[in-house]
């Protein structure tokens, strides 16, 4: 048995997450963390004063997304959405395929500049 959520819930939980991430970032920001397998930091970028627009059909979108100019560098992994307050309010993997953040190669140089085009997050089911 599946249990599912219609747009408007969907709509709901996605502004409720966008909140969470935006909890006290007025002229601070929230940010990016992308992770090797064993928790090493590889790169930090910091999002907008306002992380996410409003929910479409169930998902948010990042608004801009700073990039990280001198990457720590690995591979990445998995990656995470803080808060102001550096606490995690939503993970996943990292990956160029079948990932939930999909980068062009997450083999990632030291000192290197990473951009990242697009996040979104849609709440499941």
């Amino acid at each position: 048995m599946a249990i599912t959520h219609s747009v408007a819930i969907k709509n709901l939980i996605a502004d409720n997450v966008a909140s969470l991430v935006a909890e006290g970032a007025i002229n601070l920001t929230a940010s990016l963390v992308l992770y090797t397998s064993d928790d090493g930091v590889v790169s930090t970028m910091l999002m907008d004063a306002v992380p996410f627009a409003p929910s479409v059909d169930g998902i948010i979108t990042a608004n801009t997304i700073l990039p990280d100019i001198n990457t720590v560098g690995g591979t990445a992994t998995k990656f995470s959405v803080l808060d102001l307050g550096n606490r995690i309010i939503f993970s996943g993997t990292v990956g160029k395929a079948d990932a939930d953040l999909i980068l062009t190669d997450n083999i990632i140089p030291v000192a290197a500049t990473l951009t990242i085009n697009s996040l979104t997050y849609q709440p499941e089911p």
